[in-house]
């Protein structure tokens, strides 16, 4: 249930970011979305950890540490990857 909810939020985040985009409010040519990982014992070493700090654009698409292609998280079982966005100045 833990990965559904936070794959749930991470869902609705994006489409929050993309209805301000298209609203004006955050121009996607001076965004970017940045990848954040947890670092615990849990975290998943092949899969999430060489994607900490990996940046995209709002409409892109994050290469997981496996190779597959991802617009949110979560990544896989148990996930606790989180995303946040930077504005450029």
């Amino acid at each position: 249930a833990t990965t559904e909810t936070l794959d749930a939020a991470n869902v609705a985040q994006q489409s929050k970011w993309q209805e301000a985009s298209a609203q004006g409010l955050i121009p996607p040519s001076q965004v970017a979305r940045v990848w954040n990982v947890t670092e615990d014992a849990r975290l998943d070493l092949v899969v999430c950890a060489p994607m900490d700090g990996q940046r995209v654009g709002l409409h892109e698409f994050f290469t997981t540490g496996d190779g597959r292609q991802i617009l949110t998280p979560t990544a896989h079982p148990f996930c606790r990857c989180f995303l946040t966005i930077e504005l450029d100045s």
